[in-house]
């Protein structure tokens, strides 16, 4: 295969993970940052990662680690995944090895999800992502993984403490 031609599955790859992420989900804007005033405490879920990228280095506790940890250092109450019933800060990280080379294509979708009930039907209860950011990019390194990871982890903060002042 040409350099050519696995530039272009790359390209191809990032596209589809990027068309992947979806567009009809919460964002941070001003709207859904009100979803996150008096949300507290909150779990952290980690997606599990594929095996092959845990044998690689990079592993799903660390994830739940690193952003439970950022979560506490800014003040913000954490309680354990499985703590039932609570808003929980959704982490989803999706990594492919691409090609021989250490060479990774990755799409980070970090959400907040929250029981929410219909306006015209207040009875009925749903667990729904009500703020997300999210990120698609390619790296060599699979600490660019993690490093982008807490990246999100601080715009959450960041729309958390704005909507939580002091």
């Amino acid at each position: 295969m040409s350099r050519g031609q696995k530039r272009s599955i790359l390209i191809g790859l990032v596209l589809l993970l990027w068309l992947w992420q979806g567009h009809a989900f919460p964002n941070d804007s001003q709207g859904t940052r009100k979803t996150l005033h008096d949300v507290e405490p909150i779990k952290v879920v980690v997606d599990p990662l594929k095996w092959s990228i845990e044998n690689a280095g990079l592993k799903t506790l660390q994830l739940r680690n690193d952003t439970e940890l950022k979560l506490r250092l800014a003040g913000i109450k954490v309680v354990s995944p499985n703590d039932p019933g609570k808003p929980s800060l959704h982490v989803n990280a999706r990594v492919i090895k691409f090609g021989q080379r250490d060479r990774y294509v990755f799409n980070i979708r970090v959400e907040l999800v929250q029981t929410v009930s219909l306006e015209r039907s207040p009875q009925v209860k749903i667990d729904a992502a009500t703020w997300s950011t999210s990120v698609t990019g390619t790296s060599h390194k699979l600490s660019t993984v993690r490093d982008q990871l807490g990246e999100l982890v601080d715009v959450f903060i960041n729309a958390y403490l704005s909507a939580n002042p002091g």
